[in-house]
């Protein structure tokens, strides 16, 4: 689902469900499944309760690379990007300030064959709300002073575990600019 460069000043995609599926078990061009907001405006749009699922047989990617989110409400939304491969859910160099993302759950799961990552590298939080969200990868980067809490039904384990994120105030995240 191709939204590359899309404006969507003030859209109202609340309770939106986006899906992205791919079948193919080729690995030659096909498997990979993907939703693209790179470079899209999504200024003060409404996504919240929004599902955003990218179902990929070989790769899965949620992209908000350099995508502008300002003002944006994604409160209480689902983005799951799930693969055999690698999955990706990706905000580097996206403009969040002023986003609510709270309450938000964002999970990127990969099989045996890849990595699962949450990437806010060099992304605009300024007054961003992520409260209550909860964030689930194998790898997440560019939020800085946030620590890993334990899931509330983790158990020891000999095999490693994805990190999970609990954000309990927007106050968590330190402004990265």
């Amino acid at each position: 689902i191709d939204f590359t460069d899309a404006d969507l000043t003030n859209a109202d995609l609340s309770g939106s469900k986006l899906t992205a599926y791919a079948t193919s078990y080729s690995y030659v061009g096909g498997g990979d499944a993907s939703i693209d907001f790179t470079g899209a405006t999504l200024t003060n749009a409404d996504l919240s309760d929004s599902e955003l699922t990218a179902d990929g047989t070989k790769d899965a990617t949620i992209d908000f690379t350099e995508a502008n989110l300002a003002n944006a409400d994604l409160s209480g939304s689902t983005l799951t990007a799930k693969a055999v491969g690698a999955s990706t859910i990706d905000f580097t160099e996206a403009k969040l300030a002023h986003a609510d993302l709270s309450g938000s759950k964002l999970t990127a799961h990969a099989g045996d064959f890849g990595n699962a990552l949450i990437d806010f590298t060099d992304a605009d939080l300024a007054n961003a709300d992520l409260s209550g969200s909860e964030l689930s990868a194998d790898t997440i980067v560019g939020l800085t002073s946030i620590s890993p809490s334990p899931s509330p039904s983790s158990s020891p384990s000999s095999s490693p575990s994805p990190l999970l994120y609990f954000l309990q105030s927007s106050t968590d995240l330190e402004d990265s600019t």
